[in-house]
């Protein structure tokens, strides 16, 4: 945020999982918050049952995000620059 845009440093081929990744992340990003609100909504409700069905789906995708938000940055900052193709 405090050093502007940053592009992906490979072209071709390897930007492709890159943007895969990063739009899967962005899109579940954005998902994410809504359905911690309502697990944690239902669980102080003692909707047990109904938390668990939600959480049973919020967490696996909250853990992809975590985990992609850290490929991605990987990916954008440290992508080793003998690998990129022009």
């Amino acid at each position: 945020m405090l050093t502007g845009t940053h592009r992906f440093p490979a072209r071709g081929l390897p930007s492709w999982p890159n943007l895969l990744i990063l739009v899967s992340h962005m899109i579940l990003a954005a998902v994410t918050p809504s359905l911690a609100i309502w697990a944690i909504w239902l669980a102080r409700s003692s909707r047990f049952a109904e938390h668990r069905r939600v959480v049973r789906y919020a967490w696996p995708i909250w853990m992809y995000v975590s985990i992609t938000g850290v490929v991605v940055y990987l990916m954008l900052y440290h992508w080793p620059v003998a690998h990129s193709l022009t």
